[in-house]
């Protein structure tokens, strides 16, 4: 792994020289001959303040970064899975798990808990905030009015959202959003 090909095409992205840049990315990926390596530069490039950024350029997500996070995750690794949630948004890379699903998958893990709590805490919330933004009108889960037994799930990931939620900072948000799924379930019920 030759590091100096990396930072020449960072220093060339920032210049704006496009070209030369991808020239040096793909001379580096090329220095990446082993599964091994790509492991060590993938864990580093994670760990920097724009790694997730930056793993998200093309050439580095299909030949390196997609390829480990994908062994790690198919050997069960907490990190790799993780990440996988982060950054890839394909359902279908992972047997059709969510980041949503792959984050609970980590909350059992040992590998950094407060990160990973706080990451599905994010997912949650946001996932809340989108079922409820056509209210009144009802509760969204995909593109779809909730059903009787998808109200229940909601149910059981507030109640995950409200332990994650330790210092109470999104109680009002948790309190309110449950009365909503509550009464639209209620909806549902007379209506059948």
């Amino acid at each position: 792994m030759d590091i100096s090909l990396f930072k020449d095409f960072r220093a060339e992205l920032a210049l704006g020289r496009r070209r030369e840049a991808a020239v040096s990315l793909g001379a580096f990926i090329r220095s990446l001959d082993t599964l091994a390596k790509k492991r060590q530069f993938t864990e580093w490039l994670l760990a920097q303040r724009d790694g997730r950024r930056m793993a998200q350029r093309h050439e580095l997500w299909t030949d390196v970064v997609l390829p480990v996070l994908l062994d790690g995750y198919a050997k069960g690794d907490a990190c790799s899975t993780y990440w996988l949630a982060m950054i890839n948004g394909n359902p279908w890379l992972t047997g059709g798990k969510t980041a949503l699903d792959l984050l609970k998958q980590c909350l059992s893990s040992h590998w950094e808990p407060a990160r990973v709590r706080q990451s599905l805490l994010a997912e949650l919330l946001r996932g809340f905030e989108y079922a409820v933004h056509e209210w009144p009108s009802g509760i969204l889960v995909s593109a779809n009015g909730a059903t009787d037994e998808q109200c229940n799930l909601i149910f059981s990931d507030v109640a995950l959202a409200r332990e994650l939620d330790a210092d109470g900072k999104h109680a009002a948000f948790l309190d309110d959003f449950e009365d909503k799924v509550r009464l639209y379930q209620t909806r549902l019920q007379r209506k059948s």
